[in-house]
């Protein structure tokens, strides 16, 4: 990389974003957590070191020789990983692809089938592995994803307990019956079961998702429904999501920002304790825009993150940190808020949002120090809005 350090202020926020946006888009394809886990894992890597020497640079310092090493080794692995899925994209298009949720059509005689993409990113993890782990003090490191999952509690279940809790959970339409099997076991942060669940007259959607073996909870849900054309406003579907994640016993969540993609409204929750919201407790529902109907979650973050928390009172006064701000900021609204730092740590913070000329912008003051911790960018998209 040759950038100057003002194209360099550029480069990494932008490969922030597209390596977050990649992790979304892998995260909804109905794939086994395991079959994505080292994939995923380099792509959020990638993100928090795009994010920490974006960071560095935009403060006036330096690349150093660490910097370029994570980044040469993420140039090696992006290459292998673009080529691999390259290789997909052209087979796919001359041949179709299954998802291997039934038997895929018998190829004739010197024909060939089509892709199974589910064995394409097994062939993907396998390249993936090749790579020795990355070393770094981000928050995706290596060492703090074999931490054990805080918010994964209760006695271990057995694999029919893990299907009934999958046909409880799933927003099935009304009137069909559903057959469950698990696919594999999972390992990971999260071990547990991959579930399938399909409608028993083959009409309706199919479901697939993760259930823990420890209390069986639904780490993440996929439906293959495609939503039609939408009709539904964001504010209905952030009030569907709502219900859901209600009705599936997280009572204490608060919807935080909300975006469209496609015929899909994404939205983002966090827990919220003493009016204050913990962001590292982080669930996301997927609604689709023609129904409302539910047909995604995923909550990884909250299971890692969520245990009982003994909350510091603030020093300063909301008054005493809005002073540490920038004159010129016009401040919107301010909250207390906990949020996770580049090496984990938690800290407690007044979330401050702020106007600058036409831009809104969410400034984080540290509640005990007065020290600004960290500044997102508050984006407008698909009708709705996100922080980065």
């Amino acid at each position: 990389m040759l950038a100057s350090g003002f194209q360099s202020s550029a480069i990494f926020p932008d490969l922030w974003h597209q390596a977050n946006a990649a992790l979304a888009d892998l995260a909804r394809l109905p794939l086994p957590v395991l079959e994505v886990q080292r994939t995923s894992r380099f792509l959020k890597q990638t993100a928090d070191i795009a994010y920490s020497i974006g960071k560095k640079v935009g403060g006036g310092k330096a690349i150093d020789d660490n910097d370029w090493e994570l980044m040469n080794s993420l140039r090696g692995q992006a290459a292998q990983l673009g080529a691999r899925l390259r290789e997909m994209q052209a087979s796919a298009l001359r041949q179709g692809l299954t998802w291997s949720r039934s038997p895929a059509p018998r190829a004739t005689q010197g024909t060939l089938g089509p892709v199974d993409v589910t064995e394409g990113f097994r062939g993907i993890e396998k390249d993936m592995n090749k790579y020795p782990s990355l070393v770094y003090d981000g928050p995706f490191s290596d060492h703090i994803e074999r931490r054990e999952p805080a918010g994964v509690v209760g006695d271990t279940v057995s694999r029919d307990d893990a299907l009934a809790k999958a046909l409880a959970f799933a927003p099935l339409p009304a009137g069909l019956e559903y057959s469950a099997k698990v696919r594999t076991e999972v390992a990971g942060p999260i071990p547990g079961y991959s579930i399938h669940l399909a409608p028993a007259a083959g009409r309706g959607p199919q479901f697939f998702m993760d259930v823990s073996r420890v209390g069986g909870h639904v780490v993440w849900m996929s439906s293959d429904r495609v939503p039609g054309q939408a009709t539904l406003g964001l504010e209905r579907a952030r009030d569907a999501a709502a219900q859901f994640a209600w009705s599936r016993g997280y009572r204490s969540l608060e919807p935080t920002y909300v975006v469209r993609e496609q015929n899909s409204a994404f939205v983002l929750f966090v827990h919220k304790e003493n009016n204050i919201r913990i962001y590292p407790d982080l669930v996301k529902v997927q609604v689709a825009l023609d129904s409302g109907d539910v047909i995604g979650f995923e909550a990884l973050g909250y299971l890692m993150s969520h245990r009982p928390r003994t909350l510091p009172a603030p020093r300063l006064s909301a008054a005493e940190a809005r002073r540490r701000l920038n004159p010129r900021l016009e401040v919107l609204s301010e909250r207390l808020a906990l949020i996770p730092l580049e090496n984990l740590d938690e800290v407690l913070t007044y979330e401050f949002r702020v106007k600058l000329g036409a831009t809104d912008f969410l400034v984080y003051v540290n509640a005990l120090t007065g020290q600004e911790e960290r500044i997102l960018q508050v984006v407008h998209a698909g009708g709705g809005e996100l922080a980065m």
